[in-house]
């Protein structure tokens, strides 16, 4: 299974890095962020994606976040 995500988001927080918890064997391929591929690094379940900068309070704003894998049955 592959496929793309737009998330749309709100920043309610000062920082510039965002996480996105995806299962294995599930994986984060690419992000883009106003169409630049931003750098995503996992632990675990869990992705982390390092925007360019701080975005400003209360803006909003979207990912588009590329993904594949098998997800498990259940």
């Amino acid at each position: 299974m592959e496929g793309v995500n737009t998330l749309q988001f709100e920043v309610l927080e000062k920082g510039s890095r965002m996480q996105i918890d995806l299962q294995l064997p599930m994986r984060i391929t690419k992000v883009l962020f106003k169409d630049e591929q931003m750098k995503v690094t996992r632990e675990e379940n869990a992705h982390f994606i390092d925007l360019p900068h701080d975005l400003a309070l209360n803006s909003v704003h979207e990912l588009d976040i590329y993904f594949e894998g098998r997800p498990k049955i259940s």
